[in-house]
């Protein structure tokens, strides 16, 4: 699992190399002990391949019995012919592709990282399906570096999910390049933005671009696990500015073999479409609301608010958020109070999805 420190001369190498003078001069250590390096995931992956950039959202899953950390590699470039640049508007602040000027970005490996022993495996990632040229240099460099993907086991295969901080990258840029009209991509009409999150704290605002949200989504009476990002229409008259009227959403499938998915969202009856602000409005404005929110927000208590996630029902969009109870200390522990719905300006609140629905709808 480690480095054994071995004898006094091994171990006096490794204080030197680590800093560290414990290390000889510790009578703890024996010739049986072992020291664990890098033992962080980024550090790790960034020792193995310093080529590659690290998406920010590793995920854990029990793969063969085993728990394992799985995390999505990128290859990018930022002299990609012809290419459009790209701005880093949304992207977490660990995301390794935050840090770079880039226009090209390829999903190109999947790590996987034992939990237990640290044992690392980067495998080719099978998502794209043409061939990556950068990958390919490096694995004539270092050709038994990243395994092909064939190798995977179909329990890894099937914990495999769609490339977060490229689906970031991708909803982003698509705000402009939905279009497929020359005239209407150079005056930048028809743009859409990514709609603003509103504040997660009563009262607080939100942050300018949302991040994606992570739902199930019943297909064919089956249960897929999927990201979801919502565009609002941009302005007439600033097209990287929004108006508070969605246009569309953009769904990435963690399951289904149609990975990406745009759907234009318009209204039978010709009214607009609300946005998550407006939505927001609608909780601020229900008195019934604001008298539990008030109430449950004293005496050491804090509510706060989960992410703003739309639901398509019966060709209706029903916007639906969690409200959670929380301590004020650092330590506490929070617990869902029930979720909210609105439809169509009208808020409801239950202790399901289901029954805030309903509530909303009546």
């Amino acid at each position: 699992m480690g480095i054994k420190t071995g004898s006094f001369f091994k171990r006096t190498i490794l204080g030197i190399a680590l800093s560290d003078l414990q290390i000889p001069l510790s009578s703890e250590l024996t010739s049986e002990s072992e020291i664990l390096l890098r033992r962080g995931i980024k550090d790790r992956l960034t020792a193995l391949a310093p080529f590659l950039s690290w998406d920010s959202d590793p995920y854990a899953a029990i793969v063969d019995n085993r728990v394992v950390w799985i995390v999505d590699g990128y290859t990018t470039s930022n002299s990609y012919p012809y290419s459009q640049s790209f701005g880093q508007e949304g992207l977490p602040s660990g995301s390794d592709i935050a840090r770079i000027p880039l226009n090209y970005m390829r999903s190109a490996v999947r790590a996987v990282i034992d939990a237990d022993t640290g044992t690392t495996t980067l495998y080719e990632s099978d998502i794209e399906q043409s061939a990556d040229p950068i990958l390919k240099l490096w694995k004539k460099v270092l050709p038994d570096l990243i395994a092909p993907a064939d190798s995977m086991s179909q329990d890894l295969r099937s914990h495999l999910r769609y490339p977060k901080d490229l689906f970031i990258v991708q909803s982003s840029l698509l705000g402009r390049y939905h279009v497929d009209n020359a005239e209407s991509l150079f005056n930048g009409e028809d743009r859409w933005t990514i709609s603003p999150a509103p504040g997660a704290d009563v009262g607080m605002p939100g942050s300018a671009v949302s991040q994606p949200v992570f739902r199930f989504n019943t297909v064919a009476g089956e249960q897929q696990w999927s990201m979801i990002r919502t565009y609002n229409a941009g302005s007439s008259s600033n097209a990287t500015a929004g108006r508070d009227v969605l246009s569309a959403m953009i769904i990435a499938s963690h399951d289904s073999p149609q990975k990406l998915q745009v759907i234009r969202l318009t209204s039978s009856d010709g009214n607009k479409i609300s946005s998550p602000q407006v939505a927001q409005s609608a909780i601020d404005a229900d008195p019934e609301l604001a008298r539990i929110i008030t109430l449950l927000n004293t005496n050491g208590s804090q509510v706060r608010f989960g992410p703003m996630t739309p639901l398509i029902i019966k060709d209706a969009l029903v916007w639906t958020r969690s409200m959670l109870i929380s301590g004020t200390g650092g330590a506490a522990v929070p617990r869902v109070y029930g979720i909210i719905a609105v439809s169509d300006g009208v808020a409801g609140l239950g202790e399901t999805t289901e029954l805030a629905i309903a509530a909303a709808i009546k």
